[in-house]
Formats: structure tokens, sequence, C-alpha cells
């Protein structure tokens, strides 16, 4: 069964990319910097998803999220699809939950 998951590129005014560094006991992709998002559940479609987890993840509930691409991947035995999702961050990063 293929892993469906959204991401999110989040930046701000200066075109730098808000990123998360995972931990080095992650399951899948420890010790590495990443987007944010995670698996989309069964029901929600691709941006119901990433919404769903940048609140889960970043307690920031997005605007206006972009479809920016979609792909296969393969992390060593797992295989997925993915939906990348754009957006400008356009608020205090202080209020954010990591």
């Amino acid at each position: 069964m293929k892993h469906k998951v959204a991401l999110i590129i989040l930046y701000d005014h200066e075109k730098n990319f808000l990123l998360q560094h995972r931990t080095r006991d992650a399951a899948v992709l420890p010790d590495y910097w990443a987007f944010f998002g995670g698996g989309i559940k069964e029901g929600e479609t691709p941006e119901d998803g990433v919404r769903r987890e940048a609140y889960e993840e970043l307690n920031y509930k997005l605007k206006a999220p972009r479809f920016f691409i979609e792909q296969d991947f393969r992390i060593d035995a797992v295989e997925g699809h993915m939906y990348v999702f754009i957006e400008a961050f356009d608020g205090n990063k202080s209020v954010l939950k990591f």
C-alpha cells in the first residue's frame, strides 16, 4: 500500500524556508531537515491533510496553500505519493509550536 502524504513549504518575506529538524530517533528520515506535513487520513483531500498537519505540528492555520507538485517517493521500504503545497508565512514565528 502506498502512503499518501501532504507537505507544506512555508517561506517568509525574505524567501527563507521554515524547516523542521527531525530527531535522531525519528522512524522516518532521522536527523534530517524536512518540510512540515504528514500522512493524509482516509476521507481527507490533500489540502485538508496539509491544513490539519500544519495546525497539529505548528499550531498554524494555513491561509491559502497553493498546490505546487505531486510525485511518488520511496524511502527504504516505504513507498508513497506526496502532495506538496506552498504558502507565504506572514505571521510572527514566536507563535509557532515546534
